[in-house]
């Protein structure tokens, strides 16, 4: 049920006027399915750029620490640079499979997922949500210390999330007004208090909960 049932007598989506939108459907509304491949080509073709820069960074840092131990007259190994190397199409595959529906978008055309019932779909990557499931298997995948693998997710998952908020939620947005003028909605009927009746809640202890730490998140069940 809508939060204001009197202005809105249904939640279908107004883009693909086919399936109740919620904050789901949102990000896998048919209409935006696209527009979903496209943004992940994108990010997906700037991975080697950015598994680079994290890669020279990274033999930086560690040369600098090098420098430091020396200076104070401590004998360390000399550190040994680290190279990337970029990963095939089969890695990549390999590294998001446990996001439900990644492979599908990857592909452009449907395809099962790895898992029966993933914990993560691509519509959190697009919310800017990374599961440490994800960085875990891609820190595999790239062959590299974790720290590199956790800088190329970040922007990887911080490009969706740019893009989709662009191009999926922007245009969603609108597609929302333009229908609320023709139905005469504005602003002072959505601020208007509505005393009808209210929708069940649901109990917080039936939820899944995905808590974010530090931009990272853990995959827990509320209890």
């Amino acid at each position: 049920m809508a939060r204001k049932p009197n202005l809105y007598p249904t939640c279908v989506c107004r883009r693909c006027e086919l399936e109740k939108e919620d904050n789901d459907h949102v990000w896998k509304c048919p209409s935006a399915a696209e527009t979903t491949t496209e943004i992940w080509k994108e990010a997906m073709g700037k991975i080697s750029e950015w598994g680079v820069q994290a890669t020279n960074s990274y033999n930086a840092a560690r040369k600098r620490e090098y420098k430091r131990a020396v200076d104070r007259g401590r004998q360390v190994p000399r550190p040994v640079p680290i190279h990337w190397w970029p990963p095939s199409d089969a890695d990549y595959v390999r590294g998001f499979s446990s996001i439900g529906g990644a492979r599908a978008v990857h592909s452009g055309s449907p395809a099962l997922d790895r898992d029966e019932k993933p914990m993560w779909n691509v519509s959190d990557l697009l919310r800017g949500i990374t599961p440490l499931s994800m960085l875990t298997e891609w820190s595999a995948v790239f062959r590299t210390p974790m720290s590199i693998a956790k800088t190329v997710l970040h922007k990887f998952v911080g490009y969706l999330e740019a893009q989709a908020s662009e191009l999926i939620w922007k245009p969603r947005c609108s597609a929302t007004i333009a229908w609320e003028q023709t139905q005469g909605i504005f602003a002072k009927n959505k601020t208007s208090k509505y005393t009808g009746p209210r929708a069940t809640i649901v109990a917080q202890s039936q939820v899944l909960d995905r808590t974010a730490t530090g931009g990272w998140c853990t995959e827990e069940f509320g209890l």
